[in-house]
């Protein structure tokens, strides 16, 4: 078997390690076979750290992704939380005798965005305050009502309690609280029973 030169073309010995025309070194065929070797492993490497690199990134994505698909994002608006006074008939001891309740409630619209819009998973509290006194602490409903949400809670007493402030909590059915807004408590007029 003979070797060529790459540089002049010249016919060699196949045991040649330098062309007799010209002089240039020839390659030994064994030499070349591992530095191929060695390139295409290193380039294999390279090629298994970038796709590993990129399934990194990708998982990432779709992390971040299901994450926010999935947060509880929870808007409360349209707040109304008052009190009035209202005669009620004591039908059990005398019905002509009626006495005055205190009525006081709160009630607003909720929006639940993410992948969890069930409103049975989430359940409402309010606090009612005088300044940082706490008043009443009362479960709220969430329904839906023609395709709006709504919180709602109310509690009567017998006499008069000042409030001026109530802390709405929206808790999921994990028990996390999810949402807390405070808001100003309006005292309506207690002094005219309706």
């Amino acid at each position: 078997m003979t070797k060529i030169c790459p540089e002049c073309g010249c016919e060699q010995k196949d045991k040649a390690k330098f062309c007799s025309k010209c002089g240039v070194p020839f390659k030994s065929t064994s030499n070349t076979k591992e530095i191929e070797k060695q390139e295409n492993t290193l380039g294999n490497k390279k090629r298994m750290a970038l796709i590993t690199i990129l399934i990194i990134i990708i998982a990432l994505i779709i992390a971040v992704t299901a994450i926010s698909l999935t947060a509880e994002k929870i808007t409360i608006s349209n707040i109304e939380a008052s009190s009035f006074a209202v005669y009620t008939e004591d039908t059990f001891t005398d019905p002509f005798d009626s006495s005055i309740d205190y009525f006081y409630y709160v009630d607003a619209i909720i929006e639940i965005e993410g992948f969890n819009k069930d409103i049975s998973q989430y359940s409402g509290n309010a606090t009612f305050y005088n300044g940082n006194t706490e008043v009443k602490s009362i479960p709220l409903l969430i329904e839906d009502y023609y395709g709006t949400t709504y919180i709602s809670g109310d509690f009567t007493l017998n006499s008069v309690y000042d409030v001026d402030n109530v802390k709405i909590d929206v808790y999921n059915s994990d028990g996390k609280l999810v949402k807390s807004v405070n808001t100003t408590f309006t005292m309506g007029d207690m002094t005219n029973p309706i």
